[in-house]
């Protein structure tokens, strides 16, 4: 069994966020070694861990086994502080990589950071969003010969959101 998690918390604590989150893990440890649950964790914008680095650091830093990282494409841009270095990232954390979501999104950072227009300005928020592959600007050649190099043969779950009216 495989449960999927964010580093939950409040991105302006984030001292505070991740002794909590250590203290979690402790605490669900014996439970998680004892049941043989698998825990994946993913970086999430607005999360107290929003950066690729420092999730696949915090995972490697556990020292267990059973806790795994999960990218998510439409997070890229997230993750890397809008620079979309999706094979330096896949092949950083290759040793802990357990699963993948697909889905494509914009560069909230392209045109200076003014993709966007988010009222009122300064607010403090994250704008992103997972849309169909094609429209965004993920680099999906780079993501897929990336998890070909490392030999990726784990989940990969697609999570677009729909774009257009579906007829049934």
């Amino acid at each position: 069994m495989c449960i999927r998690d964010r580093f939950s918390g409040d991105p302006n604590s984030p001292r505070e966020c991740e002794v909590a989150w250590y203290r979690s893990i402790e605490e669900l440890a014996p439970s998680f070694e004892r049941y043989g649950i698998r825990l994946n964790m993913e970086a999430h914008p607005y999360d107290f861990i929003e950066l690729h680095d420092d999730a696949c650091r915090t995972v490697r830093g556990t020292n267990l086994d059973w806790i795994g990282y999960e990218y998510c494409c439409p997070h890229t841009f997230h993750l890397s502080n809008g620079a979309g270095d999706v094979r330096r990232m896949i092949h950083g954390c290759a040793d802990r990589l357990r699963e993948v979501h697909v889905a494509d999104a914009f560069n909230h950072a392209a045109h200076d950071g003014n993709r966007y227009i988010i009222n009122p300005p300064g607010a403090d928020v994250r704008v992103h969003q997972h849309n169909e592959i094609g429209l965004g600007d993920v680099p999906f050649d780079d993501v897929f010969e990336a998890l070909r190099d490392v030999g990726f043969d784990l989940s990969l779950i697609h999570i677009s959101e729909p774009t257009r009216p579906l007829y049934i």
